[in-house]
């Protein structure tokens, strides 16, 4: 039963490295309706499949906590494969996990760091409720066009944050869930940006928030601003 398990991971490794330079030389994507995309679901389907054997040919696995650090290295292997198996089963963009997460994370990141052209920083963006475009609040309304320098404010942006500036030295408690017991900033002070960004729900500005940590991002996909995380919807991580 060993021996078998041995070949079936060895299997998986091969085709998993087949798969993965399938859709590197063809580009295709699971999500796309073309012969080469369906190719490469037949390669997931035997992938799953060899994943389900591989878990039949397992020994049971205690439900128990392993109760010493050498039965935790015996058995990590057995228990990466159960979670790979069940994970597979919802396609290659689908995320149940903080595991499921890093894998499929670290998976992308080794393709797109396999050439030096790409060997590029990672960030990561989490929004608990999706359903708009990769824009920031203030994009979403056409008030900026994307072809419009990053680098400067434009006279619409500059405007909003003159009235939002006013509005906030009007209202004291607006000004004091910002700034507490300090004083107002001034009104050239670049911090008014960033201030602007996530304390005005109905403008905000052209920046969208990224972290360079996968944990904040998944935090960010599962809980709201209050800190509680909703079971009813899904969220999104942006790589």
């Amino acid at each position: 039963m060993e021996r078998s398990k041995e070949n079936i991971t060895v299997l998986i490794k091969q085709l998993t490295r087949v798969q993965t330079e399938y859709a590197k030389f063809t580009g295709a994507k699971l999500t796309d309706n073309t012969q080469e995309a369906h190719r490469l679901k037949d390669l997931s389907a035997g992938l799953n499949a060899l994943h389900h054997i591989a878990g039949e040919c397992q020994n049971p696995i205690s439900a128990e906590p392993p109760g010493s650090i050498g039965n935790y290295v015996e058995n990590w292997l057995d228990l990466a494969i159960v979670e790979l198996d069940l994970f597979n089963k919802h396609g290659s963009h689908y995320v149940t996990s903080c595991s499921e997460a890093l894998l499929k994370t670290h998976g992308v990141i080794n393709i797109w760091h396999a050439a030096p052209a790409t060997r590029k920083p990672i960030y990561f963006r989490g929004e608990h409720r999706y359903g708009h475009e990769l824009k920031s609040r203030l994009g979403r309304k056409n008030f900026v066009e994307s072809n419009q320098s990053p680098w400067g404010a434009t006279p619409i942006e500059l405007q909003l944050l003159s009235d939002y500036q006013s509005r906030v030295r009007k209202d004291r408690d607006l000004a004091a869930d910002i700034f507490g017991d300090m004083d107002i900033l001034p009104n050239d002070h670049p911090a008014w940006w960033a201030i602007m960004q996530h304390y005005d729900q109905t403008y905000g500005t052209r920046m969208l928030d990224i972290t360079s940590s996968i944990f904040c991002a998944l935090y960010f996909a599962c809980a709201g601003w209050n800190g509680e995380v909703d079971t009813t919807t899904d969220g999104r991580l942006y790589i």
